[in-house]
């Protein structure tokens, strides 16, 4: 902790407020691309137009304005030892975008469009279910699933807000029970399967530093209902693999009418020559883009 105390003292002010923190000096931050760019499912907005949500076990409500980030409803040591990795605000994104940018005029769009992107360092067995339920499905369902998987089988943490459930709590359920909490149809057996398995074999950011991104997709592909989309997320939204870049309908437009590559081993040739690292951050900014309507494709 110390070291990241550190860290953040030499890039932000911190203070404390009677409802939590502010962050001074905060930059490429927006809460509505950050909260809406498809990659998480537990943000919403209040009756305020502030979002509120729980991660990592912790409910609280973000306010951004010029510079400065408000977290209500919590410190400064959770600050330092969750917070701060959790919006990525170690990186440089305006770096990012610079380099992104200058690739064509396709991408100089999406970026300018979705400025406000960081990618979320997500808790890798939330990560893994969350994306799990995605898989051929919307995002208002999505977030209705995880909320009533969160409220019947997560811990309370206050009236009535819930924290993600732990892999014991969802191992052992009885699928057709689960079925008929959150209405995820044939994903609760991929779900208390993936609960099991992540108990015998858990991953993590850390667990993938002697890896390369081709053995990590395997590994995540042992997991039942994870196939290369929903392996990709979960190694770019756990911090894990920045080059990760997961194909959808949305992606797939993209790629194909774009940049002329279709085929998922043409795709991944193509974006990690062209993007490298930044191929993760580069399909967030595309990503957002097309389904927000900002950028558009012919389709074929």
């Amino acid at each position: 902790m110390l070291d990241t105390v550190e860290r953040v003292k030499g890039m932000y002010k911190v203070e404390e407020t009677k409802k939590g923190i502010k962050v001074f000096g905060v930059k490429d931050l927006n809460p509505k691309h950050l909260f809406e760019c498809g990659q998480c499912f537990r943000w919403n907005l209040n009756s305020r137009g502030h979002y509120i949500g729980v991660a990592g076990g912790r409910y609280a409500e973000i306010v951004y304005s010029d510079g400065v980030l408000e977290i209500i409803g919590t410190t400064k040591e959770d600050f330092y030892t969750f917070w701060f990795d959790y919006f990525d605000l170690g990186r440089d994104y305006s770096r990012i975008k610079e380099e992104l940018s200058e690739k064509d005029e396709y991408m100089r769009q999406a970026v300018q469009f979705g400025s406000g992107i960081r990618i979320l360092r997500q808790e890798p067995f939330e990560t893994l279910i969350s994306f799990i339920i995605s898989a051929n499905n919307n995002i208002p369902r999505i977030k209705k699933c995880i909320e009533n998987l969160c409220r019947n089988y997560g811990d309370r943490i206050q009236d009535d807000v819930y924290a993600f459930p732990k892999p014991q709590n969802l191992a052992n359920v009885c699928e057709n029970e689960l079925s008929d909490c959150i209405k995820a149809g044939y994903r609760c057996n991929y779900i208390v399967e993936a609960s099991r398995l992540f108990i015998e074999q858990p991953f993590s950011k850390e667990k993938f530093q002697e890896t390369d991104i081709e053995k990590a997709r395997r590994f995540m592909r042992e997991y039942k209902g994870v196939g290369p989309k929903v392996a990709d997320c979960i190694l770019l939204f756990t911090g894990s693999f920045y080059n990760a870049f997961p194909v959808d309908v949305w992606v797939g437009k993209v790629m194909t009418n774009l940049y002329k590559v279709s085929t998922q081993k043409e795709i991944d040739g193509f974006v990690q020559e062209y993007f490298g690292a930044l191929a993760g951050f580069a399909q967030q900014y595309l990503f957002y883009a097309i389904r927000e309507g900002f950028l558009t494709v012919q389709t074929t």
